[in-house]
């Protein structure tokens, strides 16, 4: 069984699953979330341990043994499990089979994509490894390794052949591989439920689509309305209006509007006078706001910080270089979710107009899945402002340099 709890952020979902999981304590759990501050690690206590003490939640880390080693120890030992994100979308075979014998329930806090463009090969070596036999393409694009010819491989590709062999490789446009979650990571749990807000635009939804798993929707009672909430943020959050500079990074010459204007694709290619401009509006809000209720995002590149060091200026390029402490940092990754250590932040600019990945969204619908960039886009922006003052329905003002996104958070707001 997976079940979705789809409710706004704010309307009380893990206070929820919490008081779930206590009332079923003669079940066992593995709670996955995006934080150490959520799951703990080492000495340190995350959320979960500190308020289900008694359910004695252990979190993979030791100092003897890695961490993927450790959980398994710990699945063996039967023990309530709390881990991150990371450390679950890399677990093996062993580990799904562990979770399936000792009668696991996972509760997934935060959607996982599932799916990734595997940018550790160059197209130039998956041809290498086609022309050599090594690998074959199925029809629907599945990579296969050749047992016949390679049976005990352990080269310089093995981890090619763990992701043949897990079912979890796939090829894209002739030159590119894209690692997929095979579903057996869902199906070795009893029960699945996953905690989040605007679930059918995220990459997990697509995933159960096409792996052909099926999914409910559940809004438990006592969860805060959605109405109710938004009602608090039309009163509190002050949508600033885009500066005129801005309004003309995304038109072209003859005047018209640009769609994909401060995407990631627009960042890399970016001139660095329209970097400047951009981050010439930064500044402007930033006048007279300390740095510990300010916070800001825009894409990282593949050469990382190297757009936004020209964007920032030099007084809080430290926030780049992670030389700040969370608490006076204000850049965050444009996908943070499920943290509160930004909460007392009352000004935000949001500059990134968000997209899915292309080869991941063209993978999708040549398997008959659509994504819909608009709601995946709206899911992001409104999980990154909640991280913000406004996750306490305290006031808060916001800059958003994208035309599109700035509309998509204003249809959502009087829908």
């Amino acid at each position: 069984m997976i079940r979705i709890i789809d409710a706004i952020c704010g309307a009380g979902k893990t206070t929820w699953v919490f008081d779930h999981i206590k009332k079923n304590s003669d079940k066992r759990w593995l709670f996955v979330s995006p934080y150490l501050t959520e799951v703990g690690g080492g000495r340190t206590k995350g959320r979960i341990q500190t308020e289900l003490p008694h359910l004695a939640f252990k979190a993979p880390g030791t100092s003897s043994q890695t961490k993927s080693s450790h959980l398994k120890a710990l699945l063996s030992a039967g023990h309530n499990i709390a881990c991150t994100h990371a450390l679950f979308e890399d677990i093996d075979r062993e580990t799904i089979q562990l979770i399936y014998e000792n009668d696991y329930h996972l509760i997934i806090d935060e959607t996982l994509d599932m799916i990734e463009v595997w940018k550790e090969y160059h197209p130039q070596d998956i041809t290498a490894l086609e022309a050599a036999g090594m690998i074959s393409i199925a029809d629907n694009g599945k990579v296969e390794w050749d047992h016949i010819k390679y049976p005990n491989y352990k080269g310089r590709d093995v981890s090619v052949k763990n992701k043949c062999d897990a079912g979890s490789l796939w090829l894209y446009g002739g030159n590119i591989f894209i690692a997929r979650t095979p579903p057996n990571v869902i199906n070795a749990a009893k029960t699945t439920t996953v905690l989040t807000y605007q679930f059918e635009g995220s990459l997990m939804a697509a995933w159960l689509k096409v792996n052909n798993l099926a999914y409910t929707y559940h809004y438990p009672d006592g969860l805060r309305s959605e109405q109710e909430i938004k009602a608090i943020i039309k009163e509190k959050l002050h949508l600033l209006p885009i500066p005129k500079k801005i309004l003309a990074l995304q038109t072209d010459d003859r005047g018209l509007y640009t769609s994909h204007t401060f995407s990631y694709t627009w960042f890399e290619k970016a001139k660095n006078d329209e970097l400047k401009a951009l981050g010439a509006s930064l500044d402007n809000i930033r006048v007279k706001k300390t740095t510990g209720h300010f916070f800001w995002t825009a894409p990282i590149g593949s050469d990382p910080y190297k757009q936004l060091k020209v964007m920032a200026n030099r007084r809080w390029q430290t926030d780049l270089e992670g030389l700040d402490s969370n608490k006076h940092r204000t850049f965050i990754a444009w996908n943070t979710r499920a943290t509160n250590e930004y909460a007392d932040r009352t000004n935000c600019f949001y500059a990134y107009n968000v997209y899915p990945n292309i080869f991941i969204m063209d993978h999708y619908k040549n398997l008959g899945v659509e994504i819909d960039a608009d709601r995946y886009a709206l899911g992001h922006l409104i999980q990154f402002i909640f991280r913000g003052s406004i996750r306490k329905h305290e006031d808060m003002h916001l800059l958003i340099a994208s035309l599109r996104m700035k509309k998509l958070l204003e249809q959502w707001l009087s829908s």
